[in-house]
């Protein structure tokens, strides 16, 4: 596997989850539509905070009831904008009314995540800017992680373009982020 590459979010986490040999049953905190799991045969047990998505549970990543370490694995896809009522939103979700606040609640999501794990951590999340400053997720996962054992950077052919934007400032980010942490360090 490379480190840059086109592929689906669920040969992505697959990919991901097979090089750290990643136990189960596996905790997928923000679950949705399932899509890391299309084709997968792993033992997921799925929360969210909609209950139409929760396939097993509806919980709030910021505050999990499991106990530290009680699942070798977990899965941590937040959403990744702040609520600015625009398309990116609705096709998103939004978490916090802005940046600081998004900041804050991928913060606690994250700690909770890496509490409840006994082993592996994999995030998704996105670099974007947001008035007019980069917010760089991958980045604020090693305060609380620790360095990535893997990182892996998933293209796709489109994004959605804000209408909003007359001139642009910054790069268009078009990829994703996947970050794999081991609780026993990042070293092969």
């Amino acid at each position: 596997m490379n480190s840059v590459v086109e592929m689906t979010s669920a040969e992505a986490v697959s990919g991901l989850l097979d090089i750290v040999k990643a136990q189960e049953p596996i905790l997928d905190c923000t679950y949705g539509s399932g899509d890391f799991w299309i084709g997968s045969s792993r033992k997921v047990y799925g929360l969210d905070l909609d209950p139409l998505r929760a396939k097993d549970e509806q919980a709030d990543f910021r505050s999990l009831r499991f106990s530290d370490g009680e699942y070798p694995t977990v899965v941590f896809d937040p959403p990744f904008h702040p609520y600015v009522g625009s398309a990116e939103e609705t096709q998103f979700k939004g978490m916090g009314k802005n940046d600081k606040e998004l900041r804050t609640n991928f913060d606690a999501g994250l700690r909770e995540c890496w509490r409840v794990t006994s082993r592996h951590l994999l995030v998704k999340c996105q670099g974007f800017v947001h008035n007019h400053t980069p917010q760089w997720m991958p980045l604020w996962c090693i305060p609380i992680c620790g360095e990535p054992f893997e990182w892996l950077i998933v293209a796709r052919d489109h994004k959605r373009i804000s209408g909003r934007w007359i001139n642009t400032f910054s790069l268009r980010r078009n990829h994703a982020d996947y970050l794999i942490f081991d609780k026993h360090g990042n070293k092969r």
